[in-house]
């Protein structure tokens, strides 16, 4: 899909911002309804509001993104690894 881009972050890249817990954006089409971060747990869910909240996981995401290859190389390592995995016993 043309509005989706696919990045990999690769092992090599060491230790990230993104190891810490797992979490989403949820952004609505309505203004007025902010956008909240759902962080996931095991049994519950956390979802935050507060706008120091939203820019902390704003940054934290630029952080992942920045480390991750780009999205024309992402590509060309899911193939790799599509390819490797067909070819495997």
């Amino acid at each position: 899909m043309p509005h989706i881009d696919f990045q990999v972050l690769p092992f090599s890249q060491g230790a990230h911002a993104g190891l810490t817990a797992p979490f989403m954006f949820l952004e609505f089409t309505d203004p007025i309804d902010p956008t909240i971060v759902c962080i996931e747990t095991l049994t519950d869910a956390l979802y935050l509001e507060l706008p120091e909240e939203i820019q902390r996981y704003t940054v934290t995401f630029g952080d992942i993104q920045g480390a991750a290859v780009s999205a024309s190389e992402s590509a060309e390592i899911i193939a790799d690894r599509i390819t490797h995995l067909e070819g495997a016993p």
